[in-house]
């Protein structure tokens, strides 16, 4: 059964992975973010020229402008965070994987033997 849950966790952890290398930036390819985030920002400046030149008398035209505006700093606001929370979120994972990949070696290692003091406080003995 641990052996089952060890694997799955490890498997978890390679699928993580594997969904990271897909959406993070490689010298060849920008990352999802800065895709998004150039898009909303040549969205943002062309708002910003359009609001220049919108007629005053349209208040719909000027507040859909200016939130194509917010939208780019909404979006960039966002980024932010998810870096932020993605570098402790994968500091995380990768204590994690290493944890897996001991409990994974002590498992391979394993000679049926406990190890000593594994359970010396085991209330069952």
């Amino acid at each position: 059964m641990a052996d089952a849950m060890i694997e799955l966790a490890l498997r978890a952890v390679e699928n993580r992975d594997a969904i990271l290398s897909d959406i993070e930036p490689r010298p060849d390819t920008p990352g999802i973010a800065a895709v998004v985030l150039l898009k909303a920002r040549h969205s943002a400046a062309k708002a910003l020229i359009d609001l220049a030149e919108a007629d005053a008398e349209d208040p719909k035209e000027i507040r859909r402008l200016q939130n194509e505006v917010r939208r780019y700093f909404d979006i960039l606001g966002w980024v932010n965070q998810a870096i932020a929370s993605g570098k402790e979120s994968l500091q995380f994972l990768r204590n994690e994987r290493e944890d897996m990949q001991v409990l994974r070696e002590m498992t391979s290692e394993d000679d049926g033997e406990e190890p000593d003091g594994f359970y010396a406080n085991d209330p069952d003995d």
